[in-house]
């Protein structure tokens, strides 16, 4: 996020994902995740979350459009 990259996880339970922290998010019931965050002047001032308690396929029309409303 620090880079300002979109971070799109559509399983937070995916075995590729082990010892990156997404366990912990997925204890929450958080399954899916899209998170855009907002830098000014090079430094993460906002990030704004979308989740789903279930697997879910981010489409990219759905990840533009939370990048916009983010900005």
């Amino acid at each position: 996020l620090r880079a300002g990259r979109t971070v799109r996880i559509d399983d937070t339970r995916d075995p590729a994902l082990a010892g990156t922290g997404f366990a912990a998010v997925a204890a929450l019931g958080v399954t899916a995740l899209l998170s855009v965050p907002l830098l000014v002047g090079g430094r993460l001032e906002v990030n704004l979350s979308v989740h789903h308690r279930s697997v879910f396929r981010w489409t990219d029309d759905e990840v533009a459009l939370v990048e916009d409303v983010a900005e």
